[in-house]
């Protein structure tokens, strides 16, 4: 189990803790708890947990303490805080180990703690410094914050079988908060929100993030002319393999190795299976149904499932049978359902081929060429191109009037073959943005 999944896990327990009462393991940090002074059972109004799902918010401050879980071959606790403690900017540490049985170290426990910092510092640094100066491995957590909540929420019962609702007004709509690490001050974001109500009065209120609009990846796509920096001295090619035609596939690698300009090719394969699927918007009769699913079973197949309404079928092979033998059937096929009078399209079961021939050079006009018309001769759906590198400044956003800078001043291309650096390419890009940076930029010229 990834560390992501542990922790949100934890997380769902602090949030039931957070309802519940459960101070033991989770309290804001620096604030105290006070036990009732006589130990008596209330006899004031009763305490009902709400919850509400889906509140928009906004992160008014991020506050310098973190809350986070991690694996760790170290069994002393002591030692654990005191190695913390010697990172800079660290002002306290409050934590311990939790059993659990899936970790990646084997270990059975995690550790969970809460460590608050110099407010000059930020998650990113400590996290940072957690990896690289103490035994924590996996490091995965929330930071603390107070975020801005509407001004009133509409709020339920945790238990449903008070059934009950309500909405409520905040007189300060600030609530404290656990928001995923890269939160920073205004993003939008989507809370649950927890509370506790005696009679009017709410206690325990907390919220925790359930997704953060701002930080959300946007994938766009443009069209751009760049010129070619450099080109690797290597071909990637990919086909779509039908199993009539899958006895190509065991000589490719030594077809493209007798290609001139090509030192070595590596191709990546897994034979398809023998199997028919037919399909029809149309529907069978009763009797055209009996009668093709006695033809269906009389062919020797493995498996043959037939469906009526609207009409469909697959009938598989053994992987043994011969290609010869297997075209044949798929004749026979065809011809029945002709004569049973159905519009049908029948399909065999493909494979994907893919693999990298190396050059002896980046010139791949006539080595490019003849890998495409090997592959057109043999399979479906070829595709040839050679990897490169597109000189390219910032990427224009017409849909925003700006430009995205690029920062390293370059990116990587799936081009053509027979390009040499210099060249100008129309290429389309794609390309990630966070909070209105690129995060990763490609690029591919259409075939």
């Amino acid at each position: 189990m990834e560390a992501k999944d542990i922790f949100a896990i934890v997380v769902a327990v602090l949030m039931v803790g957070s309802i519940v009462g459960f101070t033991a393991f989770y309290n804001f940090p620096d604030q105290d708890t006070q036990p009732n002074g006589d130990g008596l059972i209330n006899q004031g109004p009763v305490a009902i947990d709400f919850i509400a799902d889906d509140v928009n918010a906004t992160v008014h401050q991020l506050l310098p303490t973190i809350k986070f879980q991690a694996e760790t071959t170290e069994t002393d606790v002591v030692a654990l805080s005191n190695k913390i403690y010697e990172i800079d900017g660290i002002k306290k540490v409050n934590g311990g180990f939790q059993q659990w049985g899936s970790t990646s170290l084997g270990t059975g426990y995690i550790y969970v703690a809460d460590i608050s910092f110099d407010a000059d510092l930020n998650s990113e640094y400590i996290v940072g410094e957690l990896q690289s100066k103490t035994s924590l491995q996996s490091i995965f957590g929330f930071n603390y914050a107070l975020v801005e909540l509407p001004r009133t929420i509409q709020m339920k019962s945790v238990d449903e079988s008070f059934n009950l609702s309500r909405e409520y007004t905040f007189s300060e709509n600030i609530s404290e908060a656990l928001l995923e690490l890269d939160a920073i001050e205004g993003d939008a974001i989507n809370v649950s929100v927890t509370a506790t109500f005696v009679g009017a009065d709410a206690t325990n209120l907390m919220a925790f993030e359930q997704a953060n609009f701002t930080s959300e990846p946007v994938l766009k796509t443009t069209s751009l002319e760049a010129e070619v920096e450099s080109l690797e001295t290597s071909l990637l090619f990919e086909a779509t393999v039908p199993f009539s035609l899958s006895e190509a596939a065991s000589t490719l690698e030594q077809d493209i190795n007798a290609i001139a300009g090509v030192a070595s090719t590596k191709v990546f394969f897994s034979s398809p299976s023998a199997t028919l699927s037919i399909s029809s918007e149309e529907s069978l009769s009763e009797a055209s149904e009996a009668e093709l699913d006695s033809f269906l079973n009389d062919l020797n197949a493995e498996s043959v499932s037939l469906e009526a309404e609207p009409f469909g079928a697959f009938v598989s092979f053994g992987r043994e049978i011969e290609i010869p033998l297997f075209l044949e059937k798929k004749e026979e096929v065809l011809s029945k359902i002709k004569e049973l009078g159905v519009s049908a399209s029948i399909e065999e079961s493909v494979s994907f081929l893919s693999g990298v021939a190396e050059l002896d050079s980046p010139d791949s006009t006539q080595s490019g060429q003849a890998v495409q018309d090997l592959l057109s001769s043999n399979f479906t759906e070829p595709k040839v191109g050679q990897p490169g590198m597109l000189a390219l400044e910032e990427i224009p956003d017409p849909e925003i009037g700006k430009s995205h800078l690029v920062s390293s001043g370059e990116m990587q291309a799936f081009l053509r073959t027979g390009h040499t650096a210099g060249e100008m390419v129309q290429v389309e890009v794609n390309y990630t943005l966070v909070r209105g940076v690129i995060q990763s930029v490609s690029a591919e010229e259409k075939q």
